[in-house]
């Protein structure tokens, strides 16, 4: 993925209208999936990098708390 400006939506399946932005978060945020328990999604983000490739694992919550790394780049 180019380090592109993406964002995260949620919407019911069922109601087209009720697209929802997860955020707004900086960087290019994408390959979202919910979590075992519904309240939030795992994502790939380069937030902490927006220019560059460095990609890592973030979750928060569906209403746009509790934004969390969850993967560190410093740890081999």
């Amino acid at each position: 993925v180019e380090p592109v400006g993406m964002q995260l939506y949620v919407m019911n399946i069922d109601d087209p209208l009720s697209v929802r932005l997860i955020g707004p978060l900086n960087g290019t945020n994408f390959a979202p999936s919910f979590l075992p328990d519904d309240s939030g999604l795992i994502f790939s983000s380069n937030m902490d990098d927006p220019q560059g490739g460095s990609f890592q694992l973030y979750t928060i919550n569906l209403d746009g708390s509790g934004l969390r790394r969850i993967t560190d780049p410093n740890i081999p």
